[in-house]
């Protein structure tokens, strides 16, 4: 039952963002925060390869080439007020949200608000670690079809221990 529910997940969100040629096309590095030991994959053609580092520890962001567009990479312990179901309530309170799915093992939310696109993917830890994995894109509308194909393969690698 846990595999099919990770099969449906992962056939939802390869339907919402295909990979195209572009993604296929760029280099990738891994990020891992030292602290929660959160792990992305980095498109290094689109983002800088040093992200800046949260002062906390928590995770860090890296910012477009091009200035345009932001990934964010972050972890934290959730409350037990938070875990998991309040966390998704407040990610659909974004403006523009358009999309939005949920598992037992986390959430993805895809809009666009003021001409931004965003998506958000965040893995829910084990009940007694009870740490969030989440890493965040953001970037023009206008390029949303280079952007959605990136995303598939950063929520993709998205994990920790």
């Amino acid at each position: 039952m846990r595999r099919s529910r990770n099969c449906l997940f992962a056939t939802a969100l390869a339907l919402a963002f295909p990979l195209t040629g572009h993604a296929a096309a760029e280099s990738w590095q891994t990020y891992v925060n030292a602290r929660f030991g959160t792990l992305v994959e980095v498109p290094v053609q689109t983002f800088s390869t040093a992200g800046e580092q949260a002062e906390n520890g928590d995770g860090a962001t890296f910012e477009s080439v091009k200035g345009d567009a932001s990934l964010a990479v972050w972890a934290f312990y959730a409350q037990e007020d938070d875990f998991p179901d309040t966390l998704l309530e407040f990610a659909r309170d974004r403006p523009g949200l358009t999309k939005s799915a949920q598992t037992k093992k986390g959430y993805w939310i895809f809009g666009a608000s003021n001409g931004v696109e965003y998506y958000e993917k965040c893995l829910f830890g084990t009940s007694s670690d009870r740490i969030v994995h989440c890493v965040k894109m953001e970037y023009p509308k206008a390029q949303h079809v280079v952007f959605r194909a990136l995303n598939a393969r950063i929520a993709a690698s998205l994990g920790g221990p």
